[in-house]
């Protein structure tokens, strides 16, 4: 993240008869050709829903209330590599 931007990736709920064909794209690195998912590039936004949230942190299912702010602080971490 030496750009200080997120990619931000959006998957729809997937209808049980799509799961197959969405798979395959996830395996053949073709996951953005799918109806069910958008993605962008962004350094802050805001998701709002109907609903509990419900996202993924480092993997893990994690339920969020309705509205879900995210913002980088770019170069706000120095570090020292050897």
């Amino acid at each position: 993240m030496s750009d200080g931007m997120l990619e931000v990736c959006i998957v729809r709920k997937i209808p049980i008869r799509s799961m197959f064909k969405l798979a395959y794209q996830v395996f053949t690195r073709k996951i953005q050709n799918s109806d069910y998912y958008h993605s962008m590039r962004a350094s802050d936004f805001t998701l709002t829903h109907q609903s509990d949230l419900i996202v993924n942190i480092d993997g893990e299912p994690v339920e969020m209330g309705k509205k879900l702010e995210i913002k980088t602080y770019h170069q706000s971490i120095k570090m020292i590599v050897p």
